[in-house]
């Protein structure tokens, strides 16, 4: 890393804005450093630093913000990820002007023996990029890009399952409820939850759990925790590598970040997994066309799933009505139950909270009268 350019420690004068607007000055890269953070909660991480550095962000979207400052000259951005065992710091880097210099540092990385990851035309902080990765001796990961453009942020979200969060309103910094949540990352040992309050957290995210060195005994009890741990209601999110086959025991030999990737599990494995540990309403949020590494027929892809402890309410007794809207002639969840088109279908509280919360609940009416028809009668 000794050759990477040297940053002067920044002014204590108060930062300078550059504008909000890329428009005004587009990818201005001139003397820039990039420095990305991760955070518990987005909203209340933006609505402070719009107060330190006075200004507010230049992006702002429910799952990235960007601040552009000229003095200092920063790139800033903050990232939805609760603070792991290695604090705050989600990621470094240097802007460049071009794409032959994104490769020429790649290059110049390679020949002094350091293992790189190279992404071209890849979407990141809702832009368009190429970029090379490298990891210090402690994990600590830099990228070196180039902006193209920006990219609609409808487009960004459309590789998702369910609605696009929503954008942030510049007028609004009511300090936002504080969410417990508990995070594994690929690097961490197996976690002690045991003297977490069962029910008393809101979200437990693991990111590259099911790709990282823990056995599979190790794994499966800390779903179980993860579960114990959770809120009714609660959600769980992996966020993870699979493969289009089984890879076998041997430890995949991956470049760059993906070097820390010790198993890589089949597509199905995470969910059922989640479902097997007790968890509701498992679905997949996301998984791309595109694979990140091929070898041969195997196909290796990003994923990312969702699920939910049941709540309360799903685990008394009591029957709901629903009827599916289409567009199949009819649908079947889980648990084997068929919701006929056009057809009331009696349900219970459980089986109503999945469909609730799952992203095909635009596909059904939920009646609120109590009075039902009988399943699978016409009414």
């Amino acid at each position: 890393m000794a050759d990477l350019p040297v940053i002067e420690p920044p002014s204590l004068d108060i930062p300078t804005c550059c504008g909000t607007s890329s428009a005004a000055a587009p990818h201005d890269v001139t003397t820039r450093f990039h420095f990305s953070l991760n955070v518990s909660d987005i909203e209340t991480s933006v609505a402070f630093y719009r107060k330190l550095f006075n200004c507010p962000p230049a992006k702002h979207h429910g799952d990235y913000a960007k601040f552009e400052l000229s003095e200092p000259p920063l790139v800033f951005s903050l990232v939805p990820n609760a603070p792991g065992s290695q604090g705050s710091l989600s990621h470094l880097g240097f802007p460049v002007s071009s794409t032959e210099e994104v490769q020429a540092t790649a290059a110049r990385l390679a020949a002094a023996g350091l293992s790189t990851t190279c992404q071209d035309g890849t979407v990141c902080g809702y832009a368009r990029q190429d970029k090379v990765w490298v990891a210090d001796p402690d994990s600590n990961y830099w990228e070196i890009y180039v902006v193209h453009e920006d990219v609609d942020p409808a487009t960004v979200r459309s590789a998702y399952d369910g609605e696009a969060p929503e954008a942030y309103a510049p007028a609004v910094e009511a300090k936002a409820p504080e969410r417990q949540i508990y995070e594994h990352r690929v690097t961490d040992t197996a976690p002690d939850w045991s003297g977490v309050e069962e029910g008393s957290v809101d979200e437990v995210r693991l990111t590259g759990t099911f790709n990282s060195a823990l056995s599979d005994d190790d794994r499966l009890l800390l779903l179980k925790e993860a579960v114990r741990i959770l809120k009714a209601g609660g959600e769980l999110n992996v966020h993870g590598l699979v493969s289009s086959a089984p890879v076998g025991d041997v430890a995949p030999n991956l470049p760059g970040v993906a070097s820390l990737v010790k198993r890589i599990p089949t597509e199905d494995e995470p969910l059922r997994e989640l479902a097997a540990a007790g968890l509701a309403g498992v679905r997949i949020t996301k998984l791309p066309e595109s694979p990140v590494f091929q070898t041969g027929a195997l196909e290796m892809r990003e994923i990312k799933v969702s699920a939910f402890k049941p709540s309360e309410r799903s685990s008394k007794a009591g029957e709901r009505t629903v009827v599916y809207k289409g567009p199949f002639a009819q649908a079947t969840d889980d648990s084997g139950q068929v919701y006929r088109r056009g057809v009331r279908t009696v349900v219970t509280a459980e089986q109503e909270e999945l469909l609730a919360r799952s992203s095909a609940a635009k596909s059904f009416l939920f009646i609120q009268d109590e009075t039902t028809c009988g399943a699978g009668a016409s009414c």
